[in-house]
C-alpha cells in the first residue's frame, strides 16, 4: 500500500507529512479531551454503586448494580476506541515518513553521507514503530489487568454485601447496645 500521494514532488511529500502530522496531533488532542470527559464520570458511577451496595436490599443490588458496572465498562471501551483511532493516525504518519525515507534511499542522486543519514533516520523510524507496537502491547495487557481488577472488585462487593448484617440482626444489635 502506498502512502505517498505525490511521489514525483518532494515538496508535496513534505507537505503531506506536515498535514498528516497535524491531523494526528489534532486527533490526539480531541481524543485526550474526550477520554478526560468520559473518565470524569467514573467516580460518580462508583459512588452510586457503593450507595446501592450499602443502602439497598438484595433485589435493589441485583437490579441496579450491574447497570453502574456496565456504564463503567462502556466508558473503558470508548476510551480504548479513542486511543486506537489516535494510534492509527500516528501509525499512518510514521508510514508516510518511512515510505518517503525509503524513496530517498532508493534515489540515485544522493551522495554517500546523505544516504547514510537517511538510512539512520529509517532505522530510527523502524525502532519508533517497534516501540509504538510494544507500548500498544503493554497498554492492552494493562487494560486486561484493569478488567481483572474490576472483576475482583465486583467479587469483593458481593462478599462484602453477603457479610453485612440483615434487618433482624441489626435490630438485635441495637437492642443489645441499648442494654449495655
Amino acid at each position: 500500500m502506498w502512502f505517498i500521494k505525490y511521489p514525483d514532488s518532494f515538496r508535496a511529500c513534505l507537505m503531506q507529512v506536515c498535514n498528516s502530522g497535524w491531523w494526528a496531533f489534532n486527533e490526539a488532542h480531541k481524543s485526550m479531551d474526550q477520554i478526560r470527559l468520559h473518565t470524569s464520570q467514573v467516580p460518580d458511577y462508583m459512588k452510586t454503586a457503593v450507595k446501592i451496595l450499602f443502602q439497598g436490599d438484595d433485589e435493589v443490588v441485583k437490579a441496579h448494580l450491574p447497570d453502574q458496572l456496565e456504564n463503567i465498562r462502556v466508558i473503558a471501551d470508548e476510551c480504548l476506541k479513542l486511543s486506537d483511532a489516535t494510534e492509527k493516525r500516528f501509525t499512518d504518519v510514521i508510514s508516510i515518513i518511512q515510505e518517503l525515507l525509503e524513496a530517498c534511499v532508493n534515489a540515485e542522486h544522493f551522495c554517500g553521507e546523505e544516504l547514510e543519514a537517511i538510512k539512520k533516520k529509517l532505522e530510527e523510524n523502524q525502532m519508533r514503530k517497534k516501540s509504538a507496537e510494544e507500548i500498544k502491547t503493554r497498554t492492552e495487557s494493562a487494560v486486561k489487568g484493569m478488567k481483572e481488577e474490576l472483576d475482583q472488585a465486583q467479587e469483593s462487593y458481593k462478599k462484602a454485601l453477603d457479610s453485612l448484617p440483615r434487618g433482624w440482626e441489626m435490630i438485635g444489635m441495637d437492642v443489645v447496645s441499648a442494654f449495655t
